[in-house]
């Protein structure tokens, strides 16, 4: 499952850590999302929109503007060079905002600081007046497989000590994912041994 990504992978993926993201949805009372990548595509595994009246909402399928998305840039930082290249090469890029990252070595220079910060941020770049915070979630063996963002209006995401917050919060679930889908991926030997020979082939 891990290798062909069969549906049931990305399934059991989101079953497994739903109470985490729904937990961490509660503690910041913000959208939160949970995604990864299918075959080159951005797949959005879960999704809890926040229970304020002024919030951000986000489509099952975002490839088509991940490079402008926190959990997006994240997912393409960990892309091997190939696929990024051809990621590069065939994405129809749009100025969906003045802030909107559209030049390939510009997206490039962002990327690197993400896998330099371990984390990535969208400042009104896909919409104006919403931001989002991401970070990586790895296997047991240190590919990035996922990623978990949160996103809110910049006038609440950037309020003093909330970007802080939010990056603390989202690293702890993170990090709580990661413990599990350890735990699931190890469990069997047999899925342990083939996941361990395709650690080198980051989604």
């Amino acid at each position: 499952m891990l290798l062909g990504r069969h549906p049931s992978f990305f399934y059991s993926l989101s079953a497994s850590a739903s109470g985490v993201v729904d937990e961490l949805a509660g503690r910041l009372n913000e959208s939160i999302l949970l995604g990864s990548i299918d075959h080159g595509r951005v797949r959005n595994l879960k999704y809890v929109p926040s229970k304020q009246a002024l919030r951000v909402d986000e489509p099952a399928d975002v490839t088509d503007h991940s490079y402008c998305t926190a959990f997006g840039k994240v997912l393409l930082a960990s892309m091997p060079e190939q696929d990024l290249e051809n990621y590069l090469r065939d994405t129809k890029f749009q100025q969906f905002t003045p802030n909107t990252i559209c030049d390939p070595t510009d997206l490039r220079r962002e990327l690197e600081k993400v896998r330099r910060d371990d984390y990535a941020q969208a400042k009104d770049e896909y919409y104006e007046g919403v931001s989002a915070i991401a970070v990586p979630i790895r296997d047991p063996w240190n590919s990035v497989i996922a990623s978990l963002g949160a996103s809110a209006p910049s006038v609440r995401m950037q309020k003093a000590g909330q970007f802080e917050e939010n990056l603390v919060a989202l690293r702890e679930s993170a990090s709580t994912i990661e413990r599990i889908w350890s735990e699931a991926m190890c469990a069997d030997p047999k899925v342990a041994a083939a996941t361990k020979t395709s650690s080198s082939i980051k989604v």
